[in-house]
């Protein structure tokens, strides 16, 4: 199943993609791939024909350390649903959704 590593590889680095013979790859693939990858339960060979990958795609390294990121920040925010909107938010994001709530 390497071929399916390269594939999520191909995607996140703006290459063509097919994904078990479809394109284009749906976004809960790609999540689902990304999730058991840096769970570890990600098939041996899918890990390692991804791993090769990152070793050359520093496009890919960069998506992959923002996704991380991304599911860090997701799962503090969750821990503390009604803590303040911390200050590196800017007040513009903030009026925004609060204005596009009010529709």
């Amino acid at each position: 199943m390497g071929t399916v590593a390269f594939s999520v590889s191909l995607y996140l680095c703006g290459e063509s993609l097919f994904f078990n013979g479809l394109w284009p790859m749906t976004c809960r693939e790609l999540v689902e791939f990304l999730a058991e990858y840096l769970s570890g339960t990600l098939p041996p060979d899918q890990h390692a024909a991804f791993d090769t990958h990152l070793e050359s795609c520093p496009e890919c390294v960069a998506y992959l350390k923002s996704y991380q990121e991304t599911v860090k920040l997701g799962k503090e925010a969750f821990r503390r649903p009604d803590a303040a909107v911390p200050d590196a938010v800017p007040d513009e994001l903030v009026r925004a959704i609060l204005a596009a709530r009010r529709k």
